[in-house]
């Protein structure tokens, strides 16, 4: 057998690390913290996991938090062995919740986990179980051989004799002799025997039965004297009894006298199903209306009474729409009229009587001038000819004077005439601009109108888009088939609040029965002619009356009487109570008795059985580890002897038997190792299981390593050796002296 390839997918500090070895003696390098202890590690949590063994429920080992990925949080790996030149292929998840384990045959992938046994405890296989045949404890005892702690001579030897102790008794450290012994002896300690009773479980019992005994006792006596209570108790209920069935005599007859009512009643109660049931039917026929929301309706109302306000406000707006456009269209004309005809009137009339003025004007300015130039020629005249043209000039002057004053007149017409005119113009124009400002705020009138109009036509979408939801939802076309499936749905609802009437009214005339119940009534009633019973329910019930209260007497004194007793036996435990606890006790005293003599047996025969295991282990061990021993050490020491007291010594080359606790620290570790492999050896000879070593030999000097070596690469040839180490002595060594090995560099 042989471990052929690591793959490290992620455990430790390692992520998607390969290894190959290949059978015989490989040296796996590395200095301190470089990985090779995770790497041993990693191949025995392959093969057995991190779940704790000889547990009854599942629970983890330290290492599965120590040797969890540090930049990963996965946490698996695959490992792959060769046996009987067929190659498998393990693969294990390590994550708690998830952790699995597949085996396959890696030539074919067949899936092969079925073949391996199957650990209930850890719920997953066991890599270990068909090919290398050992579990956990003799795997960590004997082939796989971590570097040694740091500890005195004395403290070593103690720990070899103690693992020579409990493997040369069970073969597994976790299963001890030794440790067995002791926690038997522990129990008896804390049963008690008869020696220990003072304080122990098995002394205390002995002493609760004894006050139990003496309990028992008081209570037979008070016993005793409740008897003569408990006899007249007896008889006072043997009477009520009777009376008890007196009044079930009484009750029967009144039953008797009741089936005519019964039958009352089942008439009307099969009527109120019958009743229920076309009800049922009914209601079945507009059930699909029960689920409409009258409120849905009432949102319609809403909606509708605001489209009718809406529309309506629509019509107003319209019409404001037209009247406003009927006033532009007048104001327009309006404007028309003015720039067309505003100067043909007044002013025309006016400047043509201005034209006229004007000419006239003219003319008198002409004789003006004339007469004018005429003054001033006959003054020149006057001066130079004759004073009688003074005269004449006089006659100038006043007509010129007629004349200015005429002109002046008709220049005031005139500029009356022009203030007029423009008078009439500004007039004409402020009418103007009247209009047009008319005209510009019932054009912004008429933007507004239509945008509320626009408004109010989406409103009125929004609204019917609002009706239509609601009929939509309600799987309706209409207001008014919704109208009518509210009509159904309240007749529904209507059918269902009849429903429940009639079956209160049934549930009244049952009174806490069932239909059936008073229809068997009605039928145990069958034989009874209601119509002959004759006698009176007033006497049957004044008679059940007074046997009533006959019975009520008879409970108080019965009462009264059993809560003497009562207070009698509060004095004292029930006799049964205290019996049955005695018997407890005395069954647990018995169990403790059983118990020591079964503890005794055991010691005895472990004791018994260890003796016979030394006797045909401890040869064959001698034989083993002695040759080991021999080899390792060139035949200084060449036999060692496990006493029948698990005493171990070595014999020396001249035949001195020495203790092992007198040899040198580096003696007894070689010591150490040979009793490790001597035991793989004898218990799994034929399987030829890979030995594993973990810088074993880091305080071995030279002579002894080159002993180990020696001996180790004979075993390579047989074996597979996988050699851990920080050191370059086993490679020089090894090559020195020619060996091949598979050289491995971390």
């Amino acid at each position: 057998m042989n471990i052929s390839e690591l793959n490290i997918l992620s455990f430790g500090k390692f992520n998607n690390k390969k290894i190959i070895l290949k059978p015989g003696l490989n040296i796996v390098y590395g200095e301190n913290e470089a990985g090779k202890s995770t790497i041993h590690k990693f191949i025995e949590s392959m093969l057995f996991g991190f779940v704790k063994s000889y547990t009854k429920t599942k629970r983890y080992n330290k290492d599965y938090e120590k040797y969890f990925p540090w930049n990963d949080s996965k946490y698996q790996g695959i490992l792959k062995y060769c046996y009987n030149n067929d190659l498998f292929r393990v693969e294990r998840n390590f994550i708690k919740g998830n952790d699995d384990v597949k085996i396959f045959d890696e030539r074919t992938g067949e899936n092969i986990s079925g073949m391996f046994e199957y650990n209930p405890i850890s719920r997953t296989i066991e890599p270990s179980s068909l090919h290398f045949g050992i579990n956990k404890i003799i795997y960590k005892n004997t082939i796989s051989i971590s570097q040694l702690k740091s500890k005195t001579e004395d403290r070593f030897s103690k720990e070899v004799k103690d693992n020579l102790i409990n493997l040369g008794g069970s073969l597994d450290n976790e299963i001890s002799i030794k440790k067995v012994l002791e926690r038997l002896e522990k129990r008896l300690n804390d049963i008690g025997t008869k020696n220990r009773l003072r304080t122990s479980p098995y002394g205390n019992l002995i002493r609760e039965v004894n006050d139990l005994d003496i309990e028992r006792e008081k209570a037979y006596k008070l016993f005793s004297d409740t008897k003569e209570f408990q006899l007249e108790l007896k008889e006072k209920k043997n009477i009520l009894d009777e009376l008890y069935k007196k009044k079930e005599k009484l009750e029967e007859d009144i039953y008797k006298h009741n089936c005519k009512e019964l039958n009352v009643k089942y008439e009307k109660a099969n009527k109120l199903l019958e009743e229920i049931d076309i009800l049922h039917k009914n209601s079945y026929k507009i059930k699909k209306y029960k689920d409409i929301k009258i409120e849905d309706y009432g949102e319609i109302i809403k909606y509708e009474n605001t489209i009718d306000t809406i529309k309506e406000n629509i019509e107003r707006i319209n019409k404001n729409i037209l009247d406003i456009k009927e006033k532009l269209n007048s104001i327009n004309d309006q404007i028309k009229e003015y720039e067309l005809n505003s100067n043909l009137n007044t002013n025309t009339e006016k400047l043509k009587e201005n034209k006229n003025f004007k000419n006239s004007l003219m003319l008198t300015k002409t004789f003006f001038i004339i007469f004018l130039v005429c003054l001033i020629f006959s003054l020149t005249l006057g001066f130079l000819l004759d004073n009688k043209f003074f005269i004449m000039s006089f006659i100038f002057i006043i007509i010129n004077f007629y004349l200015n004053i005429k002109i002046k007149n008709k220049q005031s017409v005139i500029s009356d005439n022009n203030n007029l005119i423009n008078i009439y113009n500004r007039e004409k124009d402020l009418q103007r601009e009247e209009l047009r400002e008319d005209e510009r705020f019932l054009q912004n009138q008429l933007v507004e109108k239509n945008v509320e109009l626009e408004r109010l036509k989406a409103k009125l979408n929004n609204e019917n888009m609002g009706i239509k939801f609601i009929l939509d939802k309600n799987k309706f076309e209409n207001p008014e088939e919704l109208k009518k499936g509210i009509e159904k749905k309240r007749k529904f609802e209507n059918i269902i609040h009849e429903i429940n009437y009639k079956r209160e009214i049934l549930s009244s005339i049952l009174y806490n029965k069932t239909f059936e119940e008073l229809e068997e009534e009605v039928k145990r009633c069958s034989d009874i002619d209601i119509n002959n019973l004759y006698l009176e329910d007033n006497s049957l019930m004044e008679k059940l009356s007074e046997l009533n209260n006959v019975i009520i007497e008879k409970d108080k004194e019965i009462s009264n009487l059993e809560e003497k007793i009562k207070t009698m036996h509060s004095l004292f435990r029930p006799i049964q109570e205290i019996e049955e606890q005695i018997y407890t006790k005395k069954q647990k005293i018995l169990k403790c008795e059983n118990e020591i003599k079964s503890i005794e047996i055991a010691k005895e025969t472990i004791e018994k059985i260890s003796k016979s295991i030394h006797r045909e282990f401890a040869p064959k061990l001698n034989k083993e580890v002695s040759d080991i021993i021999s080899t390792i050490t060139k035949g200084k020491y060449k036999d060692i002897k496990i006493t029948e007291n698990l005493e171990t010594k070595i014999v020396a080359k001249d035949d001195v038997l020495i203790d092992i606790e007198n040899l040198s620290y580096g003696t007894i570790d070689q010591i150490y190792f040979s009793l490790r492999f001597g035991i793989i050896d004898i218990i799994k000879k034929d399987k030829k299981i890979p030995l594993i070593l973990d810088d074993c030999f880091i305080q071995y000097d030279d002579i002894r390593l080159d002993s180990i070596l020696d001996f180790i690469y004979e075993q390579s040839k047989q074996r597979q050796v996988i050699l851990f180490t920080c050191q370059t002595r086993e490679k020089n060594i090894l090559k020195n002296k020619g060996y091949n090995f598979n050289y491995i560099e971390i």
